[in-house]
């Protein structure tokens, strides 16, 4: 009896199966998401964070002097949130807080005005 020209150690839908098994434990993980509590967290956030850089003094215009982001960066955060997240001034890449102020509620570098 001869060979097969191709054979595999795996079988062929091996892959597939993985992929489903991680699928179910991803909607396992998301049916224990509380929605309500995970709004309320974000709505906190934002309205902490808005405070927060509207206290700041690195908050210059609605965009934080206080970092500097790398261009990889930039796009990434662009991608993320939106083109307009990302501000550049002087070939420095800064955040545009009116757009992601957020940001401010786990800021270690915050500076309360004076």
């Amino acid at each position: 009896m001869s060979q097969p020209p191709l054979s595999a150690d795996v079988p062929p839908f091996a892959e597939v199966i993985e992929v489903k098994q991680r699928i179910e434990k991803l909607e396992a993980l998301v049916a224990n998401v509380d929605a309500v509590k995970l709004r309320l967290l974000i709505e906190l956030a934002e309205a902490m964070g808005f405070w927060r850089c509207s206290q700041c003094k690195l908050n210059l215009n609605n965009t934080c002097t206080g970092w500097r982001l790398s261009q990889e960066m930039a796009n990434k955060i662009s991608g993320i949130a939106s083109a307009d997240a990302v501000v550049q001034q002087d070939n420095v890449y800064r955040i545009n807080l009116s757009k992601i102020a957020f940001v401010g509620v786990f800021c270690p570098i915050y500076t309360p005005k004076t």
